[in-house]
């Protein structure tokens, strides 16, 4: 039989918050416990060499920049890091891209691993003007994450086409 006093029952753990959110949380210096199982996801994917060194030099930079904070130095704050996967089809740009989701979250980088994932036509409208609209809330609903445009060269060619043709309808 277990037996608990009164103040023990009144302490929230961090055992309790994380089996309510359902997600480890960071630990004392900033890292979330589930980096190095995120980081064994990403490591398992065969090639990648490039991305998988690119991980690395952000996990370098945030520990360099957390240490700097705990030593009361100047810390870099907001820094984007923002990234273009490309790739034929199949090639594993949405996996990749849902495992930075989860690396960048249990860095401290974002403050969710969500991820919106968007092509063509959850960006452009189909009338001049709405583009922009529909972009910005696409864009809106993404902060916090990361924002994942699929086939995102097709849709910038097929804006400037579209641009293009709009061009030529107009002139006298």
């Amino acid at each position: 039989e277990v037996s608990a006093s009164k103040s023990d029952l009144q302490q929230i753990l961090c055992a309790d918050v994380q089996s309510s959110l359902g997600e480890v949380l960071p630990s004392a210096d900033g890292l979330s416990g589930n980096y190095e199982a995120v980081l064994s996801r990403l490591n398992q994917l065969v090639g990648l060499e490039r991305v998988k060194k690119q991980v690395q030099r952000l996990f370098d930079f945030v520990h360099v920049q957390h240490e700097r904070e705990v030593a009361g130095s100047k810390t870099a704050k907001g820094f984007a890091q923002h990234l273009v996967f490309t790739g034929n089809p199949g090639t594993g740009k949405t996996a990749v891209a849902r495992i930075v989701a989860d690396l960048y979250f249990s860095l401290g980088i974002i403050s969710s691993n969500r991820i919106v994932e968007v092509d063509r036509s959850g960006l452009v409208a189909g009338y001049i003007g709405q583009s922009a609209i529909k972009t910005l809330a696409v864009v809106k609903s993404a902060l916090g994450g990361v924002l994942f445009i699929d086939e995102a060269t097709h849709s910038h060619q097929s804006v400037e086409r579209t641009t293009s043709e709009v061009r030529s309808s107009t002139r006298c």
